[in-house]
């Protein structure tokens, strides 16, 4: 089997991990997940810098870590470059030696002229002279890149490789990285807390949580499909958790929901998106299927609307305009009616 399958059961402090993913060469595997979650550690247990206490990694068919087998490789012999949040360059060495390191610690020959490609791939070619610490923050992103790829991996790890960076370059260096990611055939997993990296750098999602895995599958189907509420507060949606019959989902708390879907069955996941929800002074009339009763608890400006948490049952987030909010008297306390059409929910069965 090609690319990465790991199996990873470690304790760091009081997080324990015990997660399974797997990431397929040619293509970009984020693993997202709050802090704390775990996923650092996960990172250092496939680069060797933290050995498993259970469970197995294998990269391209070869097992580097297997402790029922008693097998340990170690990072140095492992075909995996990394891209630490810190960036870890060697501040004594030029540019040029600290992206040659790698090549230059296997005696390869061409490990100098290695370095000159990457560089110049990178577009940085001109920085090889000087010292690490001479760097803007953005150069380092890019020579730190130009290190792991010229170690020629099988796996590239980068862990919060854009989180050290200002505003301005973080959009230019998510640019460029996409662009050459893209032609790196190996496999890499790119480790970050921020979904807007993972839409815009990522195939495939891994989500890890509380140090286990909750949903993975491709982006697009992730994101369709949340599977817990912290994957549905990363896409800025509301995600409700019933039980469908008969084309009603029931809310432990009480509330009722009409599907679109009469044939839905058992423990069901319903998406409804802050946009598709309307508030009213009073009981609305209409076509909406979907009609509760609501107190706002409290209003948070964003860039283009107003953002209204309400407590119902159910509790939900829903998305206004600037106008609306003020034509409404919106404020902590107010009495609404919150209401929503069936055709603008998303149900589905919930995973196991």
């Amino acid at each position: 089997m090609t690319g990465l399958d790991a199996s990873v059961g470690v304790t760091r402090g009081a997080v324990r991990v015990d997660a399974r993913l797997t990431a397929r060469p040619g293509r970009i595997t984020a693993v997202l997940g709050p802090n704390g979650a775990g996923k650092s550690t996960v990172l250092d247990a496939i680069a060797g810098i933290e050995p498993l206490e259970s469970g197995r990694i294998v990269l391209d068919g070869a097992v580097l870590d297997d402790p029922a087998a008693d097998v340990f490789v170690p990072p140095e012999r492992r075909r995996i470059g990394v891209v630490f949040q810190d960036l870890l360059l060697f501040p004594h060495l030029t540019v040029r030696e600290n992206v040659a390191f790698g090549p230059r610690s296997r005696r390869e020959a061409d490990a100098d002229e290695r370095a000159r490609s990457w560089l110049e791939r990178l577009g940085v070619g001109e920085l090889a002279d000087r010292r690490a610490t001479d760097l803007s923050g953005g150069q380092a992103q890019r020579v730190a890149m130009a290190r792991a790829l010229a170690a020629d991996p099988a796996l590239l790890l980068l862990d919060e490789p854009l989180a050290a960076l200002d505003a301005t370059t973080r959009l230019d260096v998510r640019r460029e990285l996409r662009h050459h990611l893209a032609e790196f055939a190996g496999t890499t997993l790119l480790v970050t807390h921020d979904p807007l990296d993972a839409l815009v750098l990522a195939d495939d999602v891994t989500i890890l949580e509380d140090g286990r895995v909750t949903q993975q599958g491709p982006i697009a189907e992730v994101a369709q499909r949340p599977a817990t509420p912290y994957v549905a507060s990363l896409l800025g949606v509301n995600l409700l958790h019933a039980v469908a019959a008969d084309g009603l989902a029931r809310m432990a708390d009480g509330a009722v929901i009409a599907l679109p879907d009469q044939q839905l069955a058992g423990d069901v996941l319903v998406v409804l998106r802050p946009e598709a929800i309307t508030l009213h002074t009073a009981h609305p009339e209409g076509s909406a299927r979907n009609v509760w009763p609501v107190t706002v608890r409290d209003i948070e400006p964003q860039l283009d609307r107003m953002m209204v948490h309400v407590t119902g049952p159910p509790d939900l987030a829903v998305a206004v305009t600037a106008g609306a909010a003020t034509a409404l008297g919106l404020a902590p306390g107010t009495r609404m009616w919150a209401s929503a059409k069936a055709l603008d929910l998303e149900a589905y069965a919930r995973p196991l």
